[in-house]
């Protein structure tokens, strides 16, 4: 089986790989202030004087332990997919090794499982988060460079969720007046807000989907 050490520096190369900035981590350092100690451990039960005698590794305390486990939390909280590929390496490993605990190795499998789904629906959601203000932000420029709204910014301005530009405001006055046979009076029209103005020139253009709501 790997020395803890030698699977400590395989880690702390790989996160280097997925983390911009690791080394300036906390938990690059509890990785360095580990490989340091293992490195050193003295030989058990042999002469501490003898330099050639190899290294020893000691058995972690409960402390190192708890140490290992907050590192590992904050990362997964803060790095999700570094955490996945972190843990899919000790997971590897065990399956090489020839990990004899058998529930340990299930258990950790579900939970990349679980990760790697809600990575997976998180950045789903940041598209289609990006893709709905890429949109947003296209219709708001078309109706900026344009007097005449746009059917989706009638709906919008309808719903009570944008506003009218003052040459669109113009314009939708107009229009309203002279599709309504002069039946409706722009100074009225205009009193009532933008949502009624929008609602009204829906109305008389009959755009469909764009139906003002009740």
């Amino acid at each position: 089986m790997k020395p803890t050490r030698d699977l400590l520096i395989d880690i702390r190369i790989e996160l280097r790989k997925l983390v911009r900035d690791f080394h300036k981590t906390e938990l690059c350092k509890h990785i360095d202030d580990e490989v340091y100690r293992l490195g050193h451990a003295p030989p058990a039960g042999g002469d501490p004087t003898n330099a050639s005698a190899a290294p020893v590794l000691a058995e972690p305390t409960a402390d190192t332990a708890n140490d290992w486990q907050q590192a590992a939390d904050e990362l997964k909280a803060s790095q999700p997919q570094a955490y996945l590929a972190l843990a899919r390496l000790v997971l590897r490993r065990w399956e090489t090794n020839g990990n004899p605990d058998a529930t340990q190795i299930a258990t950790l499998t579900a939970e990349l499982d679980t990760l790697a789904a809600l990575i997976a629906a998180t950045a789903q959601a940041d598209q289609a988060s990006a893709q709905a203000a890429k949109a947003a932000a296209s219709i708001a420029l078309s109706d900026a460079e344009s007097p005449v709204p746009s059917p989706a910014k009638l709906a919008a301005v309808a719903a009570g969720t944008s506003k009218l530009g003052d040459l669109q405001r113009e314009w939708c006055l107009g229009e309203a007046m002279v599709r309504s046979d002069f039946n409706i009076v722009p100074t009225e029209l205009l009193a009532k807000g933008d949502v009624a103005i929008a609602k009204a020139l829906i109305e008389l253009l009959k755009i469909p989907n764009a139906e003002s709501p009740k």
